[in-house]
């Protein structure tokens, strides 16, 4: 792992135009990887739903899965949420999930995390899977702590995956590749 300690993330550049080149950069991918389709949440959602910790909608709740798609090396650095699994996890007994929870993906920029929503959603068609878009870049735009997984603590560092990513970061985040 490396510390973005060299300002390769351009901190001149202003945060509303980062944030633009990261949606433009997800089309892009989706696109390219015939992705279309993936059922997707934005920001304002994946927040009410880690607030609530579950879905309501009527008489339907269900309980909030956060699936992070993430490696291990890049959820020691930060999580969405401490209540998180891994993909890993999720994959080693998805009939513990699958029907009785709300699923939610999320990875650094919402790449893997929609690769992941995909796979799920064409090999059980009627379970609630979504791609949280932006997923923890959009989240430190919106100016939202991570947690510690050490401490338990509110953080902002963030994992960005490889320098490419790391200029879609937010000023005041301390990027980690």
């Amino acid at each position: 792992q490396q510390r973005n300690q060299y300002n390769m993330a351009d901190e001149d550049i202003p945060n509303d135009q980062r944030e633009a080149a990261l949606d433009t950069w997800m089309e892009g991918f989706i696109e390219g990887q015939g992705l279309q389709g993936t059922p997707t949440i934005q920001l304002k959602q994946a927040k009410k739903l880690l607030d609530d910790g579950e879905y309501k909608d009527g008489a339907v709740q269900k309980p909030l899965l956060v699936v992070d798609c993430r490696p291990k090396n890049e959820r020691d650095v930060s999580l969405l949420t401490a209540g998180s699994i891994s993909e890993e996890e999720f994959d080693a007994d998805p009939e513990k999930y699958l029907g009785t929870h709300y699923i939610m993906a999320h990875c650094t920029v919402g790449a893997r995390s929609a690769k992941f929503a995909h796979r799920i959603k064409q090999q059980h068609p009627n379970t609630e899977v979504y791609n949280f878009h932006g997923s923890m870049i959009h989240w430190a735009h919106a100016g939202l702590d991570f947690v510690d997984p050490k401490t338990g603590e509110s953080t902002k560092k963030l994992h960005t995956f490889n320098l490419k990513f790391d200029r879609y970061r937010p000023n005041g985040y301390d990027g980690i590749f």
